[in-house]
């Protein structure tokens, strides 16, 4: 199988059905939820190449400092950092918001 192929999803939020590209122009900040496997880093890396930007670990950046600040940020494998250590999980989600003051955050 091709890792190239892919089908740009459809998003549900407050019982509205949006696209991709819709769904970045909603909003600013999104969460994405979903079962392992369902397909949330493929989501992320497609909002990535639509923000020009890069997607990154919430372990990276809890580990080894922040992107560029002014980007678009997008943060994948939160919940992994939560298992590693819960603890610093609260102060990536803080730190969060000023790295990305003037761009999406994901």
């Amino acid at each position: 199988m091709s890792s190239e192929f892919y089908l740009p999803s459809k998003l549900y939020a407050q019982d509205m059905h949006l696209g991709e590209t819709a769904t970045l122009a909603a909003s600013s900040f999104i969460v994405v939820l979903a079962e392992p496997g369902a397909g949330k880093t493929k989501l992320m890396e497609s909002f990535a190449l639509r923000l020009k930007s890069e997607l990154i670990t919430a372990g990276r950046i809890a580990f080894s400092g922040a992107p560029q600040k002014g980007q678009p940020l997008l943060i994948d494998a939160y919940d992994e950092l939560a298992k590693i250590d819960a603890e610093v999980t609260h102060p990536l989600l803080l730190n969060s918001s000023e790295i990305s003051n003037n761009g999406h955050m994901i």
